[in-house]
């Protein structure tokens, strides 16, 4: 909740990345093809920040990102 409670404070560093579904520890937002980097590090950086606040240094944490067009991962060049 966190994570996501800074998420929406911080969603203009961002503008066009929407979150549009969480699942136990995952965080799934939508954006435009130009922003994915920008997306994919903003939500890393707010939910190892967020763990961070929650645990200090007591526990390594680690964030993974996976960009797609789709949940199946079909990469972002594809074209339909």
């Amino acid at each position: 909740e966190l994570a996501l409670a800074r998420l929406f404070d911080h969603r203009a560093e961002v503008p066009n990345a929407r979150v549009v579904a969480t699942g136990h520890d995952e965080i799934v937002a939508e954006c435009p093809a130009e922003a994915v980097e920008q997306t994919a590090a903003w939500l890393s950086h707010h939910m190892t920040a967020a763990m961070c606040e929650l645990v200090g240094e007591a526990v390594p944490v680690a964030v993974e990102t996976t960009t797609g067009r789709d949940w199946a991962g079909t990469p972002l060049t594809a074209r339909e």
